[in-house]
């Protein structure tokens, strides 16, 4: 009879295994939900179930600030980094209001949105009326941190919204993100 009680138990555990990686695929702790599985199977599956995925919430964040604004021309980023805009936007308002949210996130700093407010509004900064020098045409020092090779004047580039590298546009598209190890941007 004990053997019966010992082979409930082993099944039950094994049994947990399956709340356990689900939540752990949404980004919730896998012991801690083994362990809830393993005592209630049945309200552990059906809670595990219902709860949001911590992982996509994170991702679509993150999608959202790399594909609004990151993308830089490489004439831009050597005087500073200005942000270039995607697609058209139907109003002056709504496309602030957008750069405005990347500002809160700490996508852009507080320079790049000011000279995007200006460019958008049509007038210009104080600090850029005195720099009017064209860049040269290889951005001194400047590489992609995926391909390495150097910047060309007009190249679009990705800025990481995590560790704040510099990639050519096709580079971030080919790798799906980030070069550097261990960075989820």
């Amino acid at each position: 009879m004990e053997e019966y009680y010992i082979y409930g138990l082993f099944v039950a555990a094994l049994l947990g295994l399956i709340p356990a990686n689900i939540a752990k695929n949404k980004g919730y702790s896998f012991g801690l939900w083994w362990f809830y599985g393993w005592m209630l199977f049945v309200v552990a599956i059906i809670h595990v179930s219902l709860i949001k995925d911590k992982k996509e919430e994170k991702w679509q964040q993150e999608a959202y600030a790399r594909n609004a604004a990151a993308v830089l021309t490489a004439g831009q980023a050597a005087g500073g980094q200005a942000i270039n805009n995607v697609a058209e936007q139907p109003s002056q308002t709504e496309e602030l209001k957008r750069f405005k949210e990347l500002l809160d996130m700490g996508v852009i700093s507080e320079e790049d949105f000011q000279r995007k407010k200006a460019q958008i509004l049509g007038f210009s900064l104080e600090s850029e009326k005195s720099n009017q020098t064209e860049p040269p045409l290889l951005l001194p020092r400047r590489n992609c941190h995926a391909c390495q090779t150097p910047f060309r004047k007009g190249d679009e580039i990705i800025i990481c919204p995590r560790c704040r590298k510099e990639h050519h546009v096709g580079c971030w598209i080919a790798r799906q993100g980030c070069a550097t190890p261990g960075c989820p941007g």
